[in-house]
């Protein structure tokens, strides 16, 4: 792949990518509407807490040597997958609430 195309590339996916701080506050209030509207128990605000917590954690240590290419993407995927895990949480209360 020559350097222009993986530039163009890589240039496509930073004018895509969000800012952590503002994935975190997307996430993060999220998981207080699901507590406010009963749509997450405590176990699971817990746990998404914590999760959401060991990823902070992490960002802060990769950006003590600043924050590589690398690293952001590997924030992004635990975001993802944090993300998917709230949004199932959150539909799992339309069980619940039928059960």
């Amino acid at each position: 792949m020559s350097a222009q195309v993986r530039f163009e590339r890589n240039d496509r996916q930073a004018r895509n990518w969000r800012p952590i701080n503002q994935r975190q506050r997307q996430l993060d209030n999220r998981i207080d509407r699901g507590i406010r509207s009963g749509a997450l128990d405590r176990r699971e605000a817990l746990r998404l807490r914590a999760e959401f917590s060991e990823i902070a954690s992490l960002e802060q240590r990769y950006r003590r040597n600043g924050l590589s290419y690398v690293e952001r993407r590997d924030l992004d995927r635990r975001f993802d997958r944090l993300d998917a895990r709230l949004e199932a949480s959150l539909s799992d209360w339309d069980r619940r609430r039928r059960g």
